[in-house]
């Protein structure tokens, strides 16, 4: 199971299917390029940023400003993301990754 979250949105959204959450533990361990639809969501990650700069999203549309659930760790901007809002300069917030 995945779980992204955040102050923005505490219950936040959830891939239930174990292969789909190792499938994006997967890419976002190795750094690699990774898109699947799943319940009406479709998740990506691929770098945004340049570097080992990566980033998941819920959005659909990678190093973007698609309001919605995007998570850019690494990135050193402004755009690090964010849940129900805008990824790039949005407010300050927490956000949670959670694999299990």
């Amino acid at each position: 199971m995945m779980h992204m979250y955040g102050s923005n949105d505490p219950v936040g959204i959830t891939v239930d299917s174990s292969s789909v959450a190792t499938a994006l533990a997967y890419a976002l361990r190795y750094n690699a390029t990774f898109g699947i639809s799943y319940n009406g969501i479709t998740w990506k990650i691929d770098s945004c940023g340049g570097g080992s700069s990566y980033e998941i999203t819920a959005t659909g549309y990678t190093c973007n400003c698609v309001s919605g659930y995007t998570i850019r760790p690494c990135y050193g901007g402004s755009y690090w993301g964010g849940i129900t809002g805008t990824p790039c300069g949005g407010t300050t917030q927490t956000m949670s990754l959670h694999f299990e």
